[in-house]
């Protein structure tokens, strides 16, 4: 439906009921790279990796925002 703000607020709320419920922050912060928030993004793929160290797609995304945030460094060390 492509509706990404909306799926921010939806994501954002499933976050207010769960604060550990790591797919809704990764989908959030999906959200908010298609929208060109990387910051915001960042935030989210940080805190996923915190909790699971090892959600592979959570690295790959924040190396994407990273560069999107001229953050070169930061984004080969998320990738593999």
């Amino acid at each position: 439906m492509q509706d990404y703000r909306g799926s921010i607020v939806d994501f954002t709320r499933v976050i207010e009921i769960d604060k550990n419920f790591a797919q809704a922050y990764y989908n959030r912060a999906v959200s908010k790279a298609i929208l060109e928030n990387h910051k915001g993004a960042l935030a989210d793929y940080d805190f996923i990796i915190s909790k699971d160290p090892k959600y592979a797609e959570a690295y790959y995304n924040r190396g994407i925002s990273r560069m999107n945030t001229k953050d070169s460094k930061g984004a080969c060390e998320d990738f593999p």
